[in-house]
């Protein structure tokens, strides 16, 4: 059964790391975003999630440009490898997002998880 965590995070226009830790392990399958604010700036406006320190984040939700209160979904990062997306995250491994804003405000995230896909196979 997939699990939520929802969020709520102040967004800069710079970046704005946020680490979150989980109380079991799961991998992160999907993440929807919603800015308080409209982001309208090209190419400036961004959610990601990942493992603190690795090559490639794992989600990218692309803000440009969004409404404000309209959901954005995440998707892969282009090029987040297999080993990665494979992340297994928990009490050890903690969650990083990172929000960067074109317009500083508000977000929620809803991280959607699941428990049961901690072996090697995605």
């Amino acid at each position: 059964m997939m699990k939520h965590v929802n969020l709520h995070l102040a967004g800069t226009t710079s970046s704005a790391k946020w680490p979150v830790v989980l109380k079991d392990k799961c991998r992160v399958v999907g993440m929807r975003v919603v800015s308080g604010v409209n982001q309208a700036e090209e190419g400036g406006a961004y959610v990601t999630a990942g493992k603190d320190g690795a090559d490639h984040t794992i989600l990218t939700a692309d803000l440009d440009p969004a409404t404000a209160l309209v959901p954005v979904a995440a998707g892969y990062t282009d090029s987040v490898t297999d080993d990665e997306k494979t992340t297994v995250f928990g009490p050890e491994t903690p969650l990083v997002i990172d929000v960067n804003l074109a317009s500083a405000g508000k977000v929620g995230i809803v991280l959607e998880l699941d428990p049961f896909l901690i072996n090697d196979t995605i």
